[in-house]
Order: C-alpha cells, then structure tokens, then sequence
C-alpha cells in the first residue's frame, strides 16, 4: 500500500477516535464488538476501496464493504471484509450500512452523485466522518504533456475542465 492508502488510516484514525464508541443505534451504549471501529467502503472490490479495506482490516478496523456481485463478495469474505451486494443505486442498502457504520469511506464511483447525495443525507448530524474519494485530474490542464509551473494544493482555486466539472461538483456537494 503506497502513497495514498497509507495516508488515509492516519487521517482516519484522527475521525474515529480510541475506545468506546456509542453504537449507531443511538443509545448511548459503547459497542462491544472486540472495540473495533466500524468502517463502510464502498467500491470494496475495487482498486483503491478495496486496499483501503483490506488495509482498515489489517489495522483491526471492523470492515462492511459494498460490492456488486457474489463473486467479489466471497473475495472480500476472504480478506476479512462483511460484504454487502448492492448497487449504488441502493439507498436503503448505502443508510443502512452508513448508520452502522463509525466512519464510511466512498471509494467507488466518483462521478455518481446519487451514491455522494445518499451518504451526505445518511450521515447528516451524525457527527461521523465521510472521506469521499475523487481524483488527481479534476485539476487537469491541456497540457499534453508539456512542463507547467502551474502547482496545486487544497487551498489552489481553479475552474476544472469541461469533462470534470461533474466530479467537481460532487466533490464541493460533499465537502457542502
């Protein structure tokens, strides 16, 4: 796991603190579950989700992951991952698993709103951590390729090109 998988468990660990946790279900009681912190990933069987899963699981993270078929549910059985099949387009399965959830990880397709619009409603006041992931390119240039002296960084405004400027907006919608 190099680059940025290794920065997420860090910068997640500072969202879901040590200890007791009170449980989804609001009722104050900490959760029992070993004291693992409950993460859901969705894209779990996919290239990033499926590292940052697989990495959470291996730091003691009680992991769900939302995958798309029964195959990648049996493979992310197998690395320690409660597998839930369902499509983005699954409100009900996308709540559900958010509220149970401590903290939840959008790793799957960023340039679908309706999976963002869902967490951000199911997480609304909860005070629970949502790292929605996006992409390098959305500060994309026409540059072919060519040495630019341009640099960006979080606080760097720019206007993304055409073909972005979806993702982009899901990703100012999630930041809200």
């Amino acid at each position: 796991y190099k680059g940025p998988v290794r920065e997420m468990i860090p910068r997640l660990k500072q969202h879901v603190p040590p200890g007791p946790l009170p449980c989804s279900a609001g009722n104050g009681h900490p959760c029992r579950m070993n004291g693992n912190r409950k993460v859901f990933v969705t894209g779990a069987s996919g290239y990033i989700g499926g590292s940052v899963a697989h990495a959470l699981v291996e730091r003691g993270f009680q992991v769900t992951g939302l995958v798309r078929s029964e195959s990648a549910a049996s493979a992310a059985l197998a690395h320690g991952v409660r597998p839930i099949v369902a499509t983005l387009d699954d409100r009900d399965a996308l709540t559900g698993a958010a509220h149970a959830a401590d903290a939840v990880i959008h790793a799957a397709d960023a340039d679908y709103r309706g999976a963002a619009e869902t967490l951000v409603a199911a997480l609304r006041g909860t005070g629970k951590a949502l790292l929605h992931t996006s992409g390098s390119s959305i500060v994309a240039d026409d540059g072919r390729g060519e040495l630019s002296e341009r640099v960006f960084d979080d606080e760097t405004p720019f206007e993304p090109v055409p073909e972005k400027a979806a993702r982009v907006a899901i990703d100012r919608f999630v930041l809200g």
